[in-house]
């Protein structure tokens, strides 16, 4: 999971949501946008929700920390303003991404600014960096290298490896692409083939569904406060106890501890077998779910699909496996959801892998940068990942 005291993660949260609201309202025919006008007014609604779900985040973000007592209420208005300011000037800096004073998005680009910043430190540090405390203690002896290599009190550069190997193998299936077969409505004998770019559908389940994670360990926390630990629906959806390494409360068992807290090893799969089987349908049915719902929403903006269709080929003779163009969101949103289902299997081998950070952090970072090299090599500008 992501790290949830960041202003940076606060100010992502409100921006995704708000445009979420957005694309639903769109795709519900509440909103209409006809003309330039529109589009500037509905930027102004987003914006305005922006900030709205900034406060609200930076409120709930101390709430609970306020009722059990280890926040004073001066410091608890310090620092809802922190994060309630700081997630404004993130809003803002978004809108001016927008108008084209930026190279890429804002929400890929602030979320993969902040990924690899928390890479950086836990790589290069000097309290807990594994590659600065390998040179302060002066390993650089083949010998000395499986102290290193082994090292419990300070982050192995064994999982640095794994990482730079596990962003590799994500660069190497950025890329790929199905051609779909559309049958032209204005001419039946003829087809258009599409470049279906299956990296585009990354982009939601890495975004949300850690999101939707959260939500429920937020309200699992809630009603912990609320009803006490002695209810049986608050059992069930996280029993909760005081970490000792933290000073927190931290859920040890229940659906906010399956769907939080993932299998770091194989010992953790055979000593909690039933917990790594639920953490692994979250994943795979979550990512899946989240990126076919994402799709479902979002088909209705003309440069999402756009952008998710790539270059459109020359036509050519229609064949008997062509698509009729009516069905061919039927087809991609198969593959969305299978797209969801990579996604999910990669985010538990990262986890068992032991990579520095998160898998779903460096393939939303390798998503990003390569998303921006594509569109820059192309002579475009690199479009958002939401189609707005």
């Amino acid at each position: 999971m992501p790290d949830l005291n960041s202003v940076m993660c606060d100010g992502i949260m409100p921006l995704v949501l708000s445009e979420m609201l957005l694309h639903l309202l769109l795709r519900l025919k509440v909103l209409r946008v006809n003309n330039h006008e529109d589009r500037t007014l509905l930027n102004r609604v987003q914006k305005f929700l922006g900030v709205v779900c900034a406060a609200y985040f930076s409120i709930c973000r101390v709430l609970i920390s306020t009722i059990l007592g280890k926040l004073t209420i001066a410091q608890s208005i310090l620092i809802v303003l922190q994060h309630f300011f700081g997630c404004v000037i993130i809003i803002y800096v978004d809108d001016l991404l927008k108008k084209g004073y930026g190279f890429l998005s804002s929400i890929p680009l602030f979320s993969a600014t902040d990924i690899c910043a928390s890479i950086f430190w836990k790589a290069f540090s000097p309290g807990e960096g594994a590659v600065t405390s390998s040179i302060i203690n002066g390993n650089y002896k083949l010998s000395s290298m499986h102290k290193v290599l082994g090292s419990l009190d300070l982050p192995e550069m064994a999982s640095m490896l794994t990482t730079c190997a596990f962003f590799l193998f994500v660069l190497s299936l950025q890329g790929f692409h199905v051609m779909l077969p559309v049958r032209s409505s204005e001419e039946a004998s003829m087809q258009m083939n599409y470049a279906i770019k299956l990296s585009y559908f990354s982009f939601a389940p890495l975004l949300f569904h850690d999101a939707l994670a959260i939500f429920l360990y937020f309200i699992s926390e809630l009603l912990r406060v609320k009803f006490g630990e002695n209810n049986k629906v608050v059992n069930l959806l996280g029993k909760w106890k005081k970490s000792q390494c933290f000073g927190q409360a931290v859920p040890v068992i229940g659906l906010a501890y399956d769907m939080t807290t993932p299998p770091t090893s194989l010992a953790d799969v055979g000593r909690h077998p039933f917990h790594t089987l639920v953490c692994a349908l979250w994943q795979l049915l979550g990512c899946g779910l989240v990126s076919l719902s994402f799709f479902s929403v979002c088909s209705h903006s003309e440069l999402y699909v756009g952008r998710l269709l790539g270059g459109r080929r020359n036509a050519t003779t229609a064949q008997p496996d062509s698509v009729p163009l009516l069905l061919w969101r039927c087809y991609v949103g198969k593959a969305a959801f299978l797209v969801g289902l990579c996604i999910g299997a990669l985010r538990l081998l990262a986890g068992l892998a032991g990579v520095v950070g998160s898998g779903t952090g460096i393939m939303l970072a390798v998503t990003v940068l390569y998303s921006c090299f594509e569109e820059t090599s192309l002579g475009g500008r690199p479009a958002g990942a939401f189609g707005f």
